[in-house]
C-alpha cells in the first residue's frame, strides 16, 4: 500500500482521510488559491505583452528595412519598378552649377529646347540613324535585357559583359589619328584619370605615341609606364602611321592626391616634359573649376581631338548643356553607379545631350566591337552598371571617316552574333 502511494499522487490524495476545515480556514485555503491564479494571469498578460513588443518591433525593422532597400533601388535602378525617373533638364540644376536666369537663357528657352531636339533628329535622319527592325532584332539578341532586369547586383549585364571584359583598344580612333595629317598640334585630355587603373594606365602616353605620329615605340613608352604604374602589359595593337610628324600633347586632370603623385614620378622617371603631358591636380567634382581649368589649357576654339573620361557624371552632363563638347572630336566615358553617377542619368546623356550635341555613341568592346546606341535604345541600357562608351561627334567633316569606321565596325559586330 505505502509504495503504490509512492507511485501515485493521486492515489496517495485519495487515500488520505478527508478533514473537515473550520470556515475561517476555507476563507484562507480560497484566498490563496485566488491569489495564485491572479499572479499566474499577470504572468500570461505580461508574457503576452513581451510578445507583442517584441512582434511589433520585428515588424517596424523589417518595414523600414524594406522602405530604405525601395529607396536605393528606386534611385539606382528606376527600371525595377516598371518606370524610368525623369529628369526635367530645362527646370534642373546639376550638381556644382549656379542656376541660370530662365528668361532668355539658352537653357530655360522652349525655342532652344525645340531647336535642339530638331537638331538631334535632323542629325539622325541625315546620317540614317535610325535601327531598322533586323537591326533591333540583332542588337536584343546580342545584348539581351534579362541578367540587367533580373540580377542587377552580379555585374553580368549584357552590355557590361560586352564591353568591360579583355583589351580595352578603342583602334578605331588610335588608328584615325595616327594616320591623320593634322594642321594643328595634336591635344588630348583625360578627365579623373589614375595611373592605377589597369585597362587605363596607359591611355596618356599612348596618346602622345598615335598623336605625335612618333614610330619608336621607346619615345613614348607603353610597356615602361604600366611596368612602372604596376598594371598588366601592354595588350593594345600596333599601329600604321602617316609619314607627317605632329607635335603632341596630353593634359591630364587628376583628383585623387595619391595619383598625383604617382604620374608625376611616372612622368619625371620616363623623361616627359610639360609640353608633352601636363599633369594637373583638379578637383573634379567642381564644374566652376573644371570649366577654368579647361578654358586655360584649351582656349576659343581649340579642339579636343581625344577626350576621355574616367568619371563624372556632372561634368559630362553639365559640358553638353553648355555645348562646350563641340570642341571635341571624339570621346570615351565609363559609365557606371559610382559617386554621382549613383543619381546620374545614362539615359538622359545617350539619349538626349549627346544626340543633340552631334554625338553618336556606341558600346565599346574589345576586338574593335562597337554597338550603336544612338537610334538603338533598348530600355534596359538605362541600368546603372560598368559599361564603356565611345562617341563620334558627327557634326565635324574633320571626323567622318573616324564616324564610317565605327558605323563600319558596328554593322560587323551585328553580322558576328555574338551573344552575351
Amino acid at each position: 500500500m505505502l509504495s503504490k502511494m509512492k507511485l501515485s499522487g493521486r492515489e496517495e490524495k485519495t487515500s488520505r482521510p478527508t478533514v473537515a476545515l473550520s470556515p475561517n480556514e476555507k476563507k484562507l485555503k480560497q484566498r490563496a488559491a485566488f491569489a495564485a491564479n491572479e499572479s499566474t494571469l499577470v504572468e500570461d498578460i505580461v508574457f503576452e505583452l513581451s510578445l507583442t513588443k517584441t512582434i511589433v518591433f520585428i515588424t517596424f525593422l523589417l518595414l523600414v528595412g524594406a522602405s530604405l532597400a525601395t529607396s536605393y533601388i528606386l534611385s539606382a535602378h528606376p527600371e525595377c519598378f516598371g518606370h524610368q525617373r525623369k529628369i526635367n533638364l530645362e527646370n534642373s540644376v546639376l550638381p556644382g552649377e549656379v542656376p541660370m536666369l530662365r528668361s532668355g537663357s539658352a537653357l530655360g528657352s522652349a525655342e532652344s529646347a525645340k531647336k535642339k531636339t530638331e537638331q538631334m533628329e535632323t542629325m539622325i535622319e541625315k546620317h540614317s540613324l535610325q535601327c531598322s527592325a533586323e537591326q533591333m532584332a540583332s542588337l536584343k539578341t546580342q545584348l539581351p535585357a534579362f541578367e540587367c532586369v533580373n540580377n542587377p547586383w552580379t555585374q553580368r549585364c549584357s552590355f557590361t559583359m560586352a564591353t568591360t571584359k579583355g583589351c580595352q583598344d578603342p583602334l578605331w580612333a588610335r588608328q584615325f589619328f595616327a594616320s591623320m595629317d593634322l594642321s594643328v598640334p595634336f591635344k588630348a585630355l583625360f578627365v579623373d584619370y589614375l595611373p592605377s587603373d589597369s585597362p587605363t594606365s596607359d591611355f596618356p602616353i599612348d596618346a602622345l605615341h598615335f598623336g605625335s605620329h612618333n614610330k619608336d615605340v621607346k619615345k613614348y613608352d607603353m610597356a615602361a609606364w604600366r611596368q612602372a604604374a604596376k598594371v598588366d602589359p601592354v595588350c593594345k595593337k600596333p599601329l600604321t602611321f602617316g609619314e607627317k610628324k605632329n607635335t603632341a600633347q596630353s593634359v591630364v586632370m587628376i583628383k585623387d592626391e595619391a595619383a598625383f603623385t604617382t604620374a608625376t614620378r611616372i612622368k619625371s622617371d620616363l623623361g616627359l616634359t610639360d609640353e608633352e603631358m601636363w599633369l594637373e591636380r583638379v578637383n573634379t567634382e567642381s564644374n566652376a573649376m573644371v570649366r577654368k581649368f579647361i578654358a586655360q589649357k584649351f582656349p576659343g576654339d581649340e579642339p579636343i581631338h581625344y577626350l576621355k573620361v574616367n568619371g563624372g557624371y556632372s561634368f559630362l552632363a553639365s559640358w553638353f548643356t553648355t555645348n562646350n563638347l563641340s570642341k571635341a572630336w571624339y570621346l570615351e566615358f565609363t559609365a557606371n553607379w559610382v559617386g554621382d553617377w549613383g543619381t546620374g542619368d545614362l539615359g538622359l546623356l545617350l539619349k538626349s545631350l549627346l544626340p543633340k550635341s552631334g554625338f553618336v555613341c556606341y558600346w565599346a568592346g574589345p576586338d574593335e566591337k562597337l554597338w550603336r546606341i544612338t537610334g538603338c535604345w533598348q530600355e534596359h541600357y538605362a541600368f546603372k552598371t560598368w559599361a564603356n562608351v565611345a562617341c563620334v561627334n558627327s557634326n565635324r567633316e574633320e571626323t567622318k571617316p573616324l564616324f564610317d569606321k565605327m558605323e563600319a565596325l558596328f554593322q560587323k559586330t551585328l553580322a558576328a552574333g555574338q551573344t552575351y
